[in-house]
């Protein structure tokens, strides 16, 4: 009896170990895993340098108009009662250098119409309107010179003097 109780525990426990076995091999066959790589990969951040200021030169004012200084260098052109005697400074666009990653695209942003304002230290200002650039926004070899014009909006008996303000080129990575 001893014997055939030993064969009894032995084919239960046989077959407990095999029902264990395949409840497992269930369990695996309902999930699967896979393994991925993770990479970064951090660029040059992007950088914007002056390299040349953008000037109107000197004009003379009969009625009110607007001197423009083209971004692509073609000459300087007003409009109005804006006058540009021959021999008097022609004025020059801006220019600056943007450096980044090569493989990278970047986008410009200029000031909006009227938010740059020249002035002359007293009360006399005159304002800016439609810049423009000579931007591509692709950074070859990771640099690329740009160059920004603008519009002077002169008035109506402008005073003489010497007017000068301050405006941001903003350059972001698109």
């Amino acid at each position: 009896m001893r014997k055939t109780t030993s064969v009894l525990s032995a084919i239960v426990v046989s077959t407990m170990i095999f029902a264990y076995q395949a409840e497992a091999q269930v369990i695996d066959q309902t999930t699967a895993t896979a393994e991925a790589g993770v990479t970064a990969e951090v660029i040059q951040p992007i950088a914007i340098a002056k390299n040349a200021d953008l000037s109107f030169g000197r004009f003379s004012v009969a009625a009110e108009g607007t001197v423009v200084i083209p971004a692509d260098g073609s000459a300087r052109t007003q409009s109005g009662g804006v006058l540009l005697p021959v021999g008097l400074a022609a004025g020059s666009r801006a220019q600056f250098t943007v450096t980044g990653d090569e493989a990278a695209t970047y986008s410009v942003t200029m000031p909006a119409d009227g938010v740059i304002v020249l002035s002359d230290g007293d009360s006399n200002t005159m304002d800016l309107s439609d810049f423009e650039s000579t931007s591509t926004g692709n950074l070859v070899d990771g640099t690329e010179i740009i160059y920004v014009g603008a519009t002077l909006n002169v008035a109506d008996n402008q005073a003489a003097g010497s007017y000068s303000g301050t405006f941001d080129v903003i350059v972001d990575y698109n």
